[in-house]
C-alpha cells in the first residue's frame, strides 16, 4: 500500500487537544511510547523540536508522528565526494528527523512513508537554509530510509542523510505555485545524486516510478 492511499490521514502539528489520544498510541518501541506521552509536550514548550502527528480517518487516534529540528553535522564526517562541494566550514546546516513512528494498528498502511514526505515538505518550506535531512534510524528502519536514498555518514552506520538539492528535485509545486492547506505535489521520480553511496541498491518506491505522463499527482494534508 502506497501513500496514495492514505490521504484521508491528516497530518498537523501537535496541539493540547491531542494529549487525550496519546495514552493509546503504541508502535512497539518503548522509547518512542514513552516520549510521547511524557516527555512530548516539555520538549515542545522549550522549543526543542516541533512534534507532527497523523490522525486517522475518524480523528480518534494517533496513527503515527514524527519530529523535526535543526541540526548540524560535522564536515569531516560526510563522504569525501560530496564534502569537496561544500563550504570549508567545520559545521554544515541540517534538519534533524528525530522520530518516526507508527502505531501498531496502522503498520502496512504507507503511514511511514506519509510522515517521511510530509516531514520533507514542510523542511524545504523552511526559510532557514539547510544542506541534508538527517535521521538517526533504530536498526530495523534502516532499510527504509534507504530506499529513499539515505546514506550514512563515515563510521555511523545508522546516521543516514539525504540532501536537500535531492529532496527538492524529487518535489515539483503544482502547477499554479498555490501552496493552499490542501497541498497537491507531483513526484516525478527520486533522483539519487550525489548521495548516492556505491555499497547501497537504492529502490525506488513504486509511488514514485513515471507513468506514461511521467508524473504521478498525490497530496499532502497539512
Amino acid at each position: 500500500m502506497s501513500v496514495l492511499d492514505n490521504l484521508d490521514y491528516e497530518i498537523e502539528p501537535w496541539s493540547g487537544k491531542l494529549k487525550e489520544l496519546r495514552d493509546s498510541f503504541d508502535c512497539g518501541v518503548d522509547d518512542l511510547n514513552s516520549w510521547l506521552k511524557k516527555q512530548a509536550s516539555q520538549d515542545i514548550d522549550k522549543r526543542a523540536c516541533a512534534l507532527f502527528t497523523a490522525l486517522s480517518p475518524g480523528k480518534d487516534h494517533i496513527a503515527g508522528f514524527y519530529t523535526l529540528s535543526m541540526y548540524s553535522v560535522y564536515l569531516s564526517d560526510i563522504p569525501d565526494h560530496i564534502r569537496k562541494k561544500l563550504p570549508k566550514y567545520p559545521h554544515i546546516p541540517a534538519v534533524l528527523l528525530g522520530r518516526l513512528a507508527v502505531d501498531l494498528r496502522f503498520r502496512g498502511k504507507g503511514i511511514g512513508e506519509l510522515l517521511l514526505l510530509d516531514a520533507m515538505n514542510r523542511a524545504l518550506d523552511s526559510q532557514i537554509p539547510w544542506w541534508a535531512m538527517v535521521v538517526d534510524s533504530k536498526e530495523g528502519s534502516i532499510p527504509f530510509y534507504l530506499k529513499y536514498g539515505f546514506c550514512s555518514f563515515y563510521d555511523t552506520k545508522n546516521k543516514l542523510f539525504l540532501t536537500c538539492a535531492t529532496i527538492r528535485e524529487a518535489f515539483e509545486k503544482n502547477a499554479t505555485g498555490v501552496r493552499p492547506t490542501h497541498l497537491t505535489y507531483y513526484v516525478s521520480e527520486l533522483k539519487i545524486l550525489n548521495c548516492k553511496m556505491p555499497q547501497f541498491e537504492v529502490e525506488i518506491p513504486s509511488f514514485a516510478k513515471p507513468t506514461t505522463t511521467g508524473r504521478i499527482p498525490f497530496c499532502l494534508y497539512r
